[in-house]
């Protein structure tokens, strides 16, 4: 009677540790993706502010301009296109993958990833040909995708917050899992 009791106390204790290690890591898991939306909602917010300003394109002409020596943790904002007229503009990498879905994709207005590791984010937002853009770039119609604005964002922060999210959750699981075994001893 006695082994069987231990049987059920054991396979109890047992399951509730794995059922605890899952909701840990499920919460785990959750906060990370709140911390990306709120990354994402960032850089969305100055992809926005840019194509929407008017005196953006007065000031700069339509094109950004390179910031010469400037800092990994800087905000910087560029622009590419599949068929620049200023050659500078060309789009590589992550710029032409992103340019190639919005091509695909034509009610997508965001294009984003976050690195396995979390210390790269990419984020570009699509850049439609409007009336005042005829006036430079003939070879395209109104709603044509001519290119996309590139949003650079520091993410330090975000890479801090995602480490640490990543620490506390497994010393959580660790110490579930020692109470669990010893209370198992204990019994």
């Amino acid at each position: 009677m006695k082994k069987i009791n231990f049987i059920v106390i054991f396979s109890f204790v047992l399951t509730s540790l794995v059922f605890m290690v899952y909701l840990l890591e499920d919460s785990s898991n959750e906060q990370k993706k709140l911390l990306e939306q709120m990354v994402v909602q960032e850089a969305k917010s100055h992809y926005k502010n840019i194509s929407e300003l008017q005196i953006w394109h007065d000031k700069y002409g339509g094109i950004f301009k390179k910031v010469g020596n400037s800092k990994k943790s800087d905000y910087k904002f560029s622009i590419a296109s599949l068929n620049p007229k200023n050659k500078e503009n060309i789009a590589k990498g992550f710029d032409k993958e992103a340019l190639i879905y919005f091509e695909e994709n034509k009610t997508k207005d965001i294009y984003y990833e976050f690195s396995e590791d979390y210390k790269k984010f990419n984020f570009m937002g699509v850049l439609k040909a409007e009336q005042f853009c005829l006036q430079c770039h003939t070879n395209y119609k109104i709603g044509d995708i001519r290119g996309g604005i590139r949003v650079h964002l520091p993410i330090e922060t975000f890479n801090k917050n995602i480490n640490s999210i990543s620490k506390e959750y497994k010393i959580f699981e660790i110490v579930s899992i020692l109470f669990g075994l010893i209370f198992l001893f204990v019994i």
